[in-house]
């Protein structure tokens, strides 16, 4: 799934992979729809300073459009030199100059012109420096992320049918959203496998108590429990309740650091 892309020549990605990119913008819709706690500093996820006004209307614009008109803009950063093909017209900004360079003559003699004509430009600043791009994304911590994808993707659908559970009660929440994860892996299992993996024990385990539950059946969490390793190890469904929290937690995490301008983050204390 994921798609190694470098950028185009004069604007480059930081990270090549538009999957991580991909990944930021979905989680950006879902954190802004994270408002039942609206108000609570503690809970819900505040946007409260304009950072992300500049990826327009992300709610509304399917990722593929959107992501072809504003990645230059957004993520890229310049490489130097563009050459614009004869006819073009010449983009007005206010960090490069329009030159002719003759296609004969001496590389020296042009080398020194060149030099010559920044020299005229004081607002030209000679840097080592690898440019910036606008939106990065966070050093170190982005390199788990990236390397475990299924498991970042795993969060994120969580994280969205649990926002879908926003009209019910707040401790039945995750037990909905675990129900809908596990109905949607199993009714789309080769999309649900390329996504997220495979099933975890902890939800398989844990939708089979809350199925039975649902029956009538007197089970408890604490008892209820699958062997699931030769060695006899086993899941508790208490022990796939809390392994699934934690991954809600890392969600919303990771959406409390994006709206503080840095995505992913660091989630790993949750």
């Amino acid at each position: 799934m994921a798609r190694r892309f470098w950028g185009d020549g004069h604007y480059v990605l930081p990270t090549p992979d538009v999957e991580s990119y991909r990944l930021w913008f979905e989680w950006l819709k879902l954190a802004m729809n994270d408002r039942i706690y609206d108000g609570d500093s503690e809970r819900g996820i505040r946007f409260t300073d304009g950072r992300y006004d500049a990826w327009g209307d992300v709610q509304n614009t399917p990722f593929e459009n959107w992501w072809e008109e504003n990645w230059r803009r957004l993520f890229g950063m310049t490489t130097g030199v563009l050459e614009i093909p004869s006819g073009e017209v010449v983009p007005h900004t206010e960090r490069f100059i329009t030159l002719l360079v003759p296609l004969s003559g001496m590389r020296s003699k042009i080398g020194y012109q060149l030099a010559e004509i920044l020299e005229k430009h004081p607002e030209f600043e000679p840097t080592e420096d690898r440019p910036t791009a606008q939106f990065e994304l966070s050093k170190g911590y982005h390199q788990g992320f990236t390397k475990r994808l299924s498991q970042s993707r795993r969060y994120l659908r969580l994280y969205e049918l649990w926002l879908e559970q926003q009209a019910n009660d707040e401790r039945e929440r995750v037990d909905l959203a675990v129900r809908a994860f596990v109905a949607w892996h199993k009714a789309n299992p080769d999309d649900a496998r390329r996504s997220v993996g495979n099933l975890t024990e902890a939800y398989k385990v844990y939708n089979q108590f809350l199925i039975e539950q649902a029956q009538g059946n007197e089970v408890e969490r604490a008892t209820y429990a699958r062997v699931y390793r030769r060695d006899g190890k086993e899941m508790t469904a208490e022990k796939g309740r809390k392994a699934i929290g934690r991954d809600l937690a890392k969600a919303r995490k990771i959406a409390q650091n994006l709206a503080a301008g840095q995505f992913p983050g660091d989630y790993s204390s949750v």
